[in-house]
C-alpha cells in the first residue's frame, strides 16, 4: 500500500507537471505572438502617420534612413507599382518585385496587412506589417525571432534542470506524505480499531474487522466451552465404566451381582456411543459436509412414524403424545428431519409431568412448512431460554441426567433447521409447558 500510495503521488506530480509544461507552451506562443504581432503594427502606424506628415519625398528618405540602426524591425518601402524603393537592411535595388507579396497585395486593397511566416528551415517566424501610404506607396514594417519550438529548445537544458529539481522536492514530498498517511494505520490497533480510527474513510472496514474479533472471541469461548464439556461428559460415563469393570476384576461382586454391574456398564457405554455419535452429528452440521443430497420429505408421514417411534416412551413416562395436521412436503435430508421430529418429540416427553401431553402438528404457514410440537411439561424459564440451543446446556441438570439426555439434542435441532435455512422460535413458561415453532 505504501509503494502504491508513493508511485502514484510521483505519477500525478509528473503528470501535472508534463500538463503544466504544455499549457505554458501554447500560452507562452500564443502570447509572445500575439505582442510581435502588436509591437509591429504600432512600429508600422507610428512611421505612417510621421512620412504622411513629410511633404518632401527626399526628407522622407532621410528620416527613414535615420531610423535604420534605432530597434529591431525591418523597414520596407514599395512604391505602387511594387518596386522596392527602400530597405533598412539588404540592398533595395537589387531585390525583386514585392507586389505579389499578400501582405502588400492586401495592403493595397484595404489600408493595411498583418502577415505571419514560419520557416521550417531555419527555424524562425517574421511578423510583417503593411500600411498604405497617402501617395498610394506601401510602408512595410517586419520583424524575424526565432520561434517557439527553437526557443523552447535552447531552453530546454534549463527546464529539464527545472524539472529534475522539481521531481526531486515531490519526491521528498511524497516520502513524507505517504508516511505520515501510512504511519496511522500502521498503529491501528485491531484488537479495539473503534478507538483508534484515523480516517473515517476506514470506518465502515473497522467496523467489520471489530464484527469479526467478537465473532472469533465468541467461537474460541463456544469451542473452549464444547471441549471442557465434551472432556466431563465423556468422562463421566468411563469413569462409571471403569469403577464397576474393577470391582469385578478384583473379585468384590458377587456372582448373583454380576449381570446387573455388566447392565450397568452396558448402559453407560450406549450413554457413551451416544453422545460420541452426537457430537459427530453436530461436528459435520457445522462445516455443512452432511453427504446426502436433499430430496421431497412428507412431514406429516415422518411426524406419524416418529410419534409411532416413541409411543413406549411416552407410556414410560405417563404421557400421552398425539399429532395432526395434513400432508406437507419439503426439500431436505430425511435422516436430519427425522433427527429434528425425534429430538423435539423425545424432550417434550422426557421433560414433562405424569399424565402430561405432547402433540404435534404440521401445517403450512406464509409458503413455509410449520412443524408446531406443544407439550404440558416442566416449561422453561425467562433467564435460560436464549440458551437452550447451545451445546451441552441444561436447564435442569440432575433432570438430565435422570433422563439420560446428552445436551447436544436442542443444539442438533437447531443446527438442522440452519442447514434446511429454516427458522426456529421458543415459547415457553415455567410449569407450564413448551411450545417449539419450527418454519422450513
Amino acid at each position: 500500500m505504501k509503494k502504491r500510495i508513493f508511485k502514484n503521488m510521483c505519477l500525478l506530480a509528473g503528470g501535472i507537471c508534463i500538463l503544466a509544461y504544455t499549457i505554458l507552451f501554447f500560452l507562452f506562443n500564443y502570447v509572445y505572438g500575439h505582442q510581435t504581432e502588436k509591437y509591429v503594427q504600432n512600429e508600422a502606424v507610428f512611421l505612417a502617420n510621421a512620412l504622411d506628415s513629410i511633404s518632401v519625398h527626399s526628407e522622407e528618405m532621410d528620416y527613414v534612413e535615420s531610423l535604420k540602426d534605432i530597434g529591431r524591425t525591418r523597414i520596407t518601402w514599395i512604391d505602387q507599382d511594387g518596386t522596392v524603393i527602400y530597405d533598412s537592411i539588404e540592398d533595395w535595388t537589387q531585390m525583386d518585385n514585392h507586389k505579389d507579396r499578400p501582405e502588400v497585395q492586401e495592403a493595397y486593397e484595404k489600408g493595411a496587412s498583418s502577415v505571419v511566416r514560419t520557416s521550417s528551415t531555419l527555424d524562425e517566424r517574421s511578423y510583417y506589417y503593411a500600411v498604405l501610404l497617402s501617395d498610394q506607396t506601401v510602408l512595410r514594417m517586419s520583424i524575424t525571432t526565432d520561434s517557439v519550438y527553437a526557443l523552447y529548445i535552447s531552453m530546454l537544458p534549463v527546464l529539464l534542470l527545472i524539472l529534475l529539481i522539481f521531481m526531486g522536492i515531490v519526491l521528498i514530498l511524497a516520502h513524507k506524505i505517504t508516511e505520515a498517511i501510512v504511519r496511522p494505520i500502521n498503529d491501528l490497533d485491531l484488537v479495539t480499531p473503534e478507538n483508534s480510527c484515523p480516517y473515517e474513510e476506514l470506518e465502515p472496514l473497522l467496523a467489520r474487522i471489530r464484527r469479526q474479533n467478537e465473532e472469533r472471541q465468541k467461537n474460541e469461548k463456544m469451542r473452549r466451552e464444547f471441549s471442557a464439556n465434551v472432556s466431563h461428559e465423556l468422562k463421566t460415563p468411563l469413569t462409571s465404566i471403569s469403577g464397576y469393570a474393577e470391582l469385578m476384576k478384583d473379585g468384590m461382586v458377587q456372582p448373583g451381582d454380576v449381570p446387573v454391574f455388566a447392565e450397568k456398564i452396558y448402559k453407560e457405554a450406549a450413554r457413551l456411543i451416544g453422545l460420541v455419535n452426537d457430537i459427530i452429528k453436530i461436528s459435520r452440521l457445522d462445516e455443512r459436509k452432511v453427504g446426502v443430497e436433499k430430496e421431497p420429505v412428507d412431514l406429516y408421514q415422518m411426524a406419524e412414524d416418529v410419534c409411532s417411534r416413541l409411543d413406549t416412551v411416552a407410556a414410560r413416562y405417563d404421557v400421552s403424545l398425539d399429532f395432526s395436521g395434513k400432508p406437507v412436503t419439503v426439500q431436505g435430508v430425511h435422516q436430519m428431519i427425522d433427527e429434528l421430529f425425534y429430538n423435539l418429540c423425545e424432550n417434550a416427553i422426557k421433560y414433562n409431568h405424569p399424565g402430561g401431553k405432547v402433540h404435534v402438528s404440521i401445517d403450512k404457514f406464509m409458503d413455509r412448512a410449520r412443524i408446531i410440537v406443544e407439550d404440558t411439561g416442566i416449561g422453561i424459564s425467562k433467564e435460560h431460554q436464549d440458551r437452550v440451543f447451545e451445546r451441552f446446556y441444561r436447564v435442569d441438570k440432575s433432570h438430565s441426567r435422570q433422563t439420560g439426555g446428552t445436551g447436544l439434542g436442542l443444539a442438533i435441532v437447531k443446527h438442522v433447521v440452519e442447514y434446511h435455512d429454516g427458522k426456529i422460535t421458543l415459547e415457553s413458561e415455567e410449569g407450564k409447558g413448551t411450545k417449539i415453532t419450527v418454519l422450513l
